[in-house]
């Protein structure tokens, strides 16, 4: 991920932004909770974010976060 300024340039002098992964939403009728592992908050280095070893477990099925 990247920070981007109005023109859709990466913003390269941003080293102090931060960025965390989270589950967005959860079904209430389900008994089995989604879990995100991995590296879930990173400091931005010049601008981009860079996560790592990212898993996302959850019940078959399951829809999460925003859909358009």
């Amino acid at each position: 991920m990247a920070l981007i300024d109005g023109f859709g340039e990466i913003v390269k002098i941003d080293s102090a932004s931060s960025a965390t992964l989270l589950v967005g939403q959860t079904n209430s009728s389900s008994s089995f909770v989604p879990i995100l592992t991995g590296t879930t908050f990173v400091q931005a280095i010049n601008g981009t974010f860079s996560f790592s070893d990212i898993i996302f477990t959850a019940e078959p099925g399951s829809v999460t976060g925003k859909r358009d």
